[in-house]
């Protein structure tokens, strides 16, 4: 009775999210301390109602490598790390620019339930400003469907969300939260962090299905486009999510584990 009296006034809060993902990375052998676990509650509190909108929320920046390929939405799924990605303690993983990536085993056209043609986000946390390069973060493309995250890619940020044709302005730091929300059939946006970058009109096309990569882009089933940018977290939902809720979230959370940049 005092349990529920507690919950009921807000002394104590439920937290269904934390508490399967830690049940899972025990269960496989994994390390759920006292810090990594008081960071993932306060998430989840921060969070709140906003998880709904979510499909996969991904943190590599943890600090046992069994902890960092599981989801915090769904624990039952777990990305795959391809040519051996460098993961470090509390950081998160490196690929080696020419062959190593995650593949986040998220399936453009069937595994979303809140990512949809016309109302989807991704993104990931990336550690450092490399300044202008040729890498592609995040995404796919089979050509005709255009998906991916470049903060800087030659000077132009290239925010591209399953669109024929892309969409770029002024090339971003290549630091931090950097996502991509399409918010209708016709509306994209880039951001940096919390911060708005670019809104552009764009017509959607229909997803497909190929699997997310991170620290390169699919190409129709391959690799490409690699990425040496270290990276600590990665998302994937509808477009109506609250970009600041979640940097905030994120941002909290990295500063607890020691990513926070």
């Amino acid at each position: 009775m005092r349990l529920i009296n507690l919950i009921s006034f807000g002394g104590i809060k439920p937290t269904p999210y934390t508490d399967a993902l830690k049940s899972k990375v025990i269960l496989a052998g994994g390390l759920f301390n006292p810090t990594l676990e008081s960071a993932f509650k306060t998430f989840e509190g921060a969070m709140g109602s906003e998880l709904v909108k979510y499909d996969r929320l991904n943190f590599y920046g943890v600090n046992n490598s069994i902890a960092a390929i599981y989801d915090f939405i769904n624990p039952t799924i777990t990305v795959s790390a391809v040519a051996s990605p460098t993961w470090t303690n509390n950081y998160g993983f490196t690929g080696n620019g020419t062959s190593s990536y995650i593949n986040t085993r998220f399936n453009q056209l069937t595994s979303g339930t809140n990512y949809t043609q016309n109302s989807n986000s991704f993104g990931a946390y990336f550690l450092i400003n490399k300044g202008a390069t040729t890498e592609v973060n995040m995404g796919l493309s089979n050509g005709s469907n255009l998906t991916y995250l470049m903060p800087n890619n030659a000077g132009s940020f290239y925010f591209v969300a399953n669109q024929g044709t892309n969409t770029t302005t002024t090339g971003q730091n290549t630091s931090g939260l950097i996502s991509v929300r399409r918010t209708s059939s016709t509306n994209v946006e880039g951001y940096r962090n919390s911060s708005l970058i670019s809104s552009i009109t764009v017509s959607s096309v229909a997803l497909i299905s190929q699997e997310f990569f991170l620290g390169a882009y699919n190409a129709s089933g391959s690799a490409a486009g690699f990425s040496s940018n270290p990276f600590a977290f990665s998302y994937m939902a509808s477009g109506d999510i609250n970009v600041t809720t979640l940097y905030n979230a994120v941002q909290a959370f990295a500063t607890t584990m020691g990513w926070a940049v």
